[in-house]
Formats: C-alpha cells, structure tokens, sequence
C-alpha cells in the first residue's frame, strides 16, 4: 500500500554526524538515539524506464518513551517539540530546503488517548478539510487509516495508534509544489512508514 509522508523535528544533524539525542521531554522519562545505516535501493527514473543504484543513507529515531523507532533519510534534518496541548512533535525538512518559508515537510505527532478513541474520530476532532475517501491500511502491524485534506496546503495523513491504544501517531506530509513534484517527500514518508517499529 501507499504511504505519504510526514513532517518531523528533533535534534540538529550535520552531514556524517551520529549522535544521541534528547527530546524536548522530560529526561528521566525520554531518550531519543540516532543511528547512520546505508541501504541500496534501485528507483526508476521518470518515464525511461532507467534503473539506477543509489547509496542512501538513512538515520534512525528512537523514541524510549513511547517505545517506536523509524528510519529517515540523512537528507533531512529532525527537531522535536512538545507542544501546548501535551502533543509531541517530530519535524524532518530537507536540508537543502532549510531557512526558506513555509518548506516542504514530513511531520509526526503523537496525540494522547487514553480513551482509545477510534482513529476517524481522532481525525475529526483536528479539524481537517477532508479531500477523498479515507482508506485504510496497516503500519508496523497496527490498523491505520491514510486521508488527503486540503487547505492553505494540500497534506496527505496516516494515523495509527501505539500497540496499547494509549497514542495515536500521526504522519503528514505538506504538498507545496506542482502535480508530480511530491514523489521525492512521498517516497521519503514511505522510507518512514516501512521501517516503523514497536
């Protein structure tokens, strides 16, 4: 299935640096590492048909708090926020984007639910200007559901909640330029979605 991808903000990277990192969170109760990996991958080039090999370095976000992982790629930047209404935040800008107004972005929220509120709910309580149909899908063993919403910007969204119910993670991904422009942020959220883990 198709993932989309999202916006996330954490710790400063520099090309080649590999580090730890700590979330805008308490310390004693969060603990956030990064790791480099490569990985081969083959893409297809426009409407060739030309295949190509490319080496892309990958980084990993680990979240001990509320237990998941990811991969990204090394061409993003990651910061964290935790936000006024308890949410955390994980922000990822391309590098090369970084200073200009209003960039593309991946972002990943994770909501409190202690209720397990269903995830259509969760989405209609943010307020979003549904675009299509909602589809339903699966990340990292979980039931999730993927949804379009328009705007000042067109997002492509997926949600899932955390193997106890207990958070909902929340991928978006901003689309700012021409049809067929995005796949580069798409295939990046799927490099996301596909390496998440509990």
């Amino acid at each position: 299935m198709k993932y989309f991808g999202l916006a996330v903000g954490l710790v400063w990277l520099t090309a080649g640096c590999t580090g730890a990192a700590i979330d805008d969170l308490p310390p004693s109760n969060s603990s956030v590492s990064i790791e480099s990996q490569s990985e081969s991958t083959e893409e297809s080039r426009n409407e060739t048909n030309l295949v190509a090999q490319s080496q892309v370095e990958k980084r990993q976000y680990v979240s001990r708090r509320f237990g998941f992982r990811f991969a990204y790629p090394n061409k993003y930047s990651l910061k964290t926020n935790q936000s006024s209404d308890g949410r955390l935040q994980i922000y990822l800008a391309r590098q090369e984007n970084a200073g200009e107004p209003e960039s593309p972005y991946i972002a990943l929220s994770i909501y409190e639910n202690a209720t397990n509120t269903p995830l259509a709910e969760v989405r209609d309580g943010r307020g979003y200007l549904l675009k299509g149909e909602t589809r339903n899908t699966t990340v990292a063993g979980q039931e999730a559901i993927e949804f379009n919403s328009g705007g000042l910007y067109d997002m492509e969204h997926v949600m899932f909640k955390t193997p106890d119910g207990k958070q909902v993670i929340h991928l978006e991904v901003t689309l700012l330029s021409e049809s067929g422009q995005d796949a580069p942020m798409r295939r990046d959220a799927q490099v996301i979605l596909s390496s998440f883990g509990f």
